[in-house]
């Protein structure tokens, strides 16, 4: 009887010790699946974010651009320099499957959208106008809620500098 007992308990004693090694086998192998699924995503966020800043880098010192941009703020009876606008605001949008592309004046008021829209634009990106128009880069704007709807953006701030620097609006490309 002693030595069946002895037998059982060094029996369940063993089973026990492997089973424990064996879950932590397995816990190590699950960690390094999560860490390269982890690693792969950041990665890819990461590739993302680079590729947005440099579509919205197309416009940021393009003098074509920054010029039909003076002529609708200078003149708004120049019937052209809007048709243009929109027709590049259109490519940047649909291209690069940006919700929604706006230009904002210093002021930060809406002049041009693509797709056009019904109010004003969101208070977040307005109070952001004066310091993204100190800046020379893209800037990304974090996520957002949007009072108008109630969604949730992310957008990207592009300042419009004409001659001599100087400020003219911002590109906002919302996604």
């Amino acid at each position: 009887v002693v030595i069946v007992v002895l037998l059982a308990a060094g029996i369940f004693t063993a089973g026990g010790r492997y089973s424990r090694a064996d879950a932590r086998r397995h816990r190590a192998v699950l960690e390094q699946q999560l860490t390269a699924v982890a690693e792969l995503k950041a990665s890819a966020l990461t590739n993302w974010r680079a590729e947005r800043a440099a579509d919205a880098s197309l416009l940021l010192g393009n003098t074509a651009f920054s010029a039909l941009v003076r002529r609708l703020l200078d003149d708004p009876r120049d019937a052209e320099a809007p048709a243009q606008l929109r027709t590049w605001l259109t490519k940047v949008q649909a291209h690069d499957a940006f919700n929604q592309v706006s230009l904002l004046d210093l002021e930060g008021s809406e002049r041009l959208a693509v797709p056009e829209r019904q109010g004003p634009v969101s208070s977040v990106i307005a109070s952001r106008v004066p310091e993204i128009l100190r800046t020379a880069g893209v800037t990304f704007e974090d996520f957002y809620r949007d009072e108008r709807d109630g969604r949730v953006y992310l957008s990207l701030l592009v300042p419009v500098f004409g001659e001599h620097n100087r400020a003219l609006g911002i590109v906002v490309l919302t996604i």
